[in-house]
């Protein structure tokens, strides 16, 4: 199952290796789906895992078993808009960065050389790390642990395993005297382009800019290996577009949309990424089958995205 997630996965595929989520198969088609009922609905992590060839038929067979279970289908984070009977809304867009580009060069990387000179100045450092030491993997999950207590209102897809699912994932850690501050986690993600920064974390006691050093060192070992590019995940937009809903439903996502925005700043992930530019976007939505969107899709929604408080 490792393995098909990372020759075919996207942003949200690595859900499908959590123990807690659905999987969904069907008969003659090698693939997946990755998806959570809650509240009557089943709420699908991304496109099918599966060939591209045979996506549409598995996705069609998921929506006929939700069908007889009486569930209505929520395709979170899918890079198809419209199919029959559905409606969408436009959230984000997959951001992909050029790895023969090196965002700290010339005039334009002032900003963020500064940043990263400063926390190398103020003793951090980043080594990848090869998986054989499972004292510093019990720091580096604590250190991941402490800043998602710390961290205040947030939304995870799920829980934050540093080192599961060990076929096609690579660490760079971030040290200060001997303590794990940060950790960047990176997958293997062929429908991505095959690299996925699915995590990159810095503990609350880290310097100022320790994540900016660890994106920019990932990059540059895989630009030193002679890879083509990078995906950041998913960027939220400032305002959502939506297709194919009525008004009380439009009304509705807007202000889940607004509301959410307002306690974990959803655009602020886009903001960050955007310094290690410039960005290739692809739109990705939120598909809803059948075309309704109301309270009980809301919900579904905020607790398969594990929406806290701190």
């Amino acid at each position: 199952m490792t393995e098909r997630v990372r020759q075919y996965g996207g942003a949200l595929s690595h859900a499908l290796l959590n123990p807690s989520c659905g999987v969904f198969e069907t008969a003659g088609i090698e693939g997946a789906v990755a998806y959570d009922v809650i509240s009557k609905c089943a709420v699908e992590m991304g496109d099918p895992i599966c060939a591209s060839a045979d996506q549409d038929a598995l996705q069609s067979a998921f929506e006929r078993f939700c069908r007889e279970h009486e569930w209505s289908t929520i395709t979170v984070a899918t890079t198809t808009s419209s199919r029959d009977h559905s409606a969408s809304v436009t959230f984000g867009d997959l951001l992909f960065a050029d790895l023969h580009h090196d965002p700290t060069s010339g005039r334009a990387g002032r900003h963020l050389r500064q940043n990263t000179n400063r926390a190398s100045r103020d003793g951090v450092t980043i080594e990848e790390y090869a998986g054989h030491d499972e004292e510093l993997e019990s720091r580096a999950q604590a250190a991941c642990d402490q800043w998602r207590t710390e961290n205040g209102a947030s939304m995870f897809i799920t829980d934050t395993r540093l080192f599961t699912e060990r076929i096609g994932r690579r660490w760079f850690v971030a040290k200060r005297e001997g303590n794990v501050i940060g950790v960047l986690s990176l997958l293997r993600a062929g429908n991505v382009g095959g690299h996925l920064i699915n995590l990159v974390f810095a503990a609350p006691d880290a310097p100022a800019h320790t994540t900016d050093l660890l994106v920019v060192s990932a990059m540059g070992a895989l630009r030193k290996e002679g890879a083509e590019s990078i995906c950041f995940g998913i960027g939220p937009r400032r305002e959502i577009a939506l297709e194919g809903l009525g008004r009380t439903s439009t009304a509705l996502a807007k202000s889940a949309y607004r509301f959410g925005d307002r306690l974990v700043h959803f655009e602020a992930k886009t903001v960050f990424w955007e310094k290690f530019g410039p960005l290739r976007r692809e739109p990705i939505f939120i598909r809803f089958v059948p075309a309704r969107l109301g309270v009980r899709e809301c919900r579904a929604l905020f607790r398969a995205f594990h929406f806290s408080f701190g």
